[in-house]
């Protein structure tokens, strides 16, 4: 009897030792679940953070790419206007080397 009550004892010892054991395994587990899940939350937290970044990113370039297309039509715009002032000053030219032929030749009929 008495080794019935030890092997008992004994048995119950090794449950509450297994009990223990899946107490302490169920609390690690809960912890890497807790660490996992706030991992999650970080990840869709930067995620979203990089969204925003992008998002502010492309509009950035989209401003750029606007005004880089403003200088280009401005760029233009005075590319013209100079083609048309060399034009204006190679007729003046040309209209002073006609007048000054034609002083020239005033001045040898005075002469």
């Amino acid at each position: 009897m008495e080794r019935l009550k030890s092997e008992v004892t004994l048995g119950r010892k090794e449950i509450e030792e297994g009990v223990d054991k899946v107490c302490l395994l169920e609390a690690e587990l809960k912890r890497q679940v807790e660490e996992a899940q706030a991992g999650e939350d970080r990840g869709r937290a930067e995620a979203s953070e990089l969204r925003q970044t992008i998002s502010n990113l492309d509009l950035q370039l989209a401003t750029s790419r606007a005004e880089v297309n403003q200088q280009k039509h401005k760029i233009s715009n005075l590319e013209t206007e100079l083609a048309s002032s060399r034009d204006k000053v190679a007729m003046i030219e040309k209209r002073l080397a006609e007048l000054g032929e034609e002083m020239i030749k005033v001045r040898n009929l005075r002469a």
